[in-house]
């Protein structure tokens, strides 16, 4: 077979011109593919995950900062469902004279079996009690409150996306 230059050069452009259509297509596919396709695959995806919240009355969080009558608090994902969207990262929480702050600390299981043996004899003797709770609970002020605290803020409305709130209820969980 004789070497002809024509016959490489016809060649070479028909790869070329393959390849451009071929990537023509597919970026047209792709892009198609994309609007459409993201639609649908949350809508099956959805019925896997739990319900989209995006409301939310109190927030588990980190305390960045303390100040005079406010914290800031750093928030993890407030819904449980990765496709709604996120709130702000940091929530500043106004904190005001009717705000409640306790700390929250579970019992050792040496407490709590002991308050329920006592709770069970008073049942058995036939006086009303009030079966113990697994954890105590200190009242608190926000001068209490210092940097990485883990805290769970409550307010009266919808915080989900709130990026500074009146808090009404402040909890430090140990």
């Amino acid at each position: 077979m004789k070497f002809n230059p024509q016959n490489i050069f016809l060649t070479l452009v028909g790869i070329v011109c393959v390849l451009v259509l071929g990537l023509a297509f597919f970026a047209a596919g792709y892009q198609s593919g994309r609007v459409v396709g993201s639609s649908e695959v949350k809508q099956a995806v959805a019925d896997y995950l739990p319900p989209s919240t995006q409301t939310a009355t109190s927030l588990d969080g980190t305390v960045v900062s303390v100040g005079e009558g406010r914290m800031i608090v750093r928030v993890g994902s407030v819904s449980l469902n990765p496709l709604d969207p996120k709130g702000p990262a940091q929530r500043t929480v106004l904190v005001d004279s009717s705000t409640q702050m306790e700390e929250i600390a579970s019992k050792t299981s040496a407490q709590l079996s002991k308050e329920r043996q006592e709770y069970q004899q008073a049942v058995d003797g036939g006086k009303a009690a009030n079966p113990p709770a697994p954890y105590t609970t200190k009242k608190l002020t926000v001068k209490d409150f210092s940097e990485g605290d883990r805290v769970r803020v409550s307010a009266n409305s919808d915080i989900y996306f709130a990026e500074s709130f009146t808090a009404t209820e402040i909890q430090r969980l140990k």
